[in-house]
């Protein structure tokens, strides 16, 4: 398997299930699966500095109306744990609005809290694996708007997947668009110096455009759940 000095974070529903299955036979930082954080990435890398900058970093980022459409009829489909939290967080709410409207909630809330006490040191092991650089359980949600994202990392913000952790060892090189997978993507391509390769259509979710699932005050909860996202990345509800 041919090595490509290069590093991928993977945030939840912005392609990469595409672009791992497209780079499969490379291999890479971050090439065997899991929605690591940039943080936890970079402070778990055995490499210093110097090396690191060696590596072309990249991401993918979405319009978190449509990303957060997405994750929603996603795990509607799953049956492995994520999907089975994602059952139980949703079991309530017979309808998107509903879900929407409540995913900081008191029913939320306490599952979440449930959770930790059933599953203590492990979940917050599975916290810090999947969003990076928490401290403490509690330290994630509340330094989180959206607690639902401790729970089920596919809603969690984009800018926590990408934020920098202690170390600062990985300098993003590029940050692609969901909305412009292929184009963006070849531009990555081009830059670990392999031919470019069409994207394969995996983890696709079967749904109406984003649009059509939202009112004005469901838009609304979104835009203040994800504005970090939405002003880091320029995105608009369009």
């Amino acid at each position: 398997m041919i090595s490509l000095k290069c590093g991928f974070v993977h945030v939840p529903r912005t392609g990469g299930a595409s672009i791992r299955e497209a780079l499969s036979n490379y291999s890479y930082i971050n090439n065997k699966g899991g929605h690591l954080g940039r943080g936890y990435m970079e402070d778990s890398l055995r490499m210093s500095h110097e090396k690191s900058n060696q590596y072309f970093w990249f991401a993918f980022v979405r319009n978190p109306w449509d990303r957060f459409v997405s994750a929603y009829e996603y795990l509607k489909r799953r049956n492995e744990s994520v999907g089975q939290r994602f059952a139980r967080l949703t079991k309530p709410f017979k309808t998107f609005k509903d879900f929407v409207v409540n995913i900081d909630g008191a029913f939320v809330q306490n599952e979440i809290a449930t959770t930790e006490r059933a599953e203590g040191d492990n979940y917050m092991e599975f916290v810090k694996y999947r969003l990076g650089q928490a401290d403490s359980f509690n330290k994630v949600l509340f330094n989180n708007r959206l607690a639902v994202s401790t729970f089920i990392p596919h809603f969690s913000t984009q800018s926590m997947h990408l934020r920098e952790g202690k170390s600062s060892k990985i300098k993003l090189d590029f940050i692609g668009r969901f909305e412009n997978l292929q184009e963006d993507f070849n531009r990555v391509c081009e830059s670990i110096g392999i031919e470019p390769i069409v994207l394969p259509r995996t983890n696709h979710s079967e749904r109406k455009p984003y649009q059509e699932y939202y009112d004005e005050e469901t838009r609304g909860i979104i835009f203040n759940e994800y504005y970090e996202d939405i002003k880091s990345f320029g995105y608009r509800y369009d």
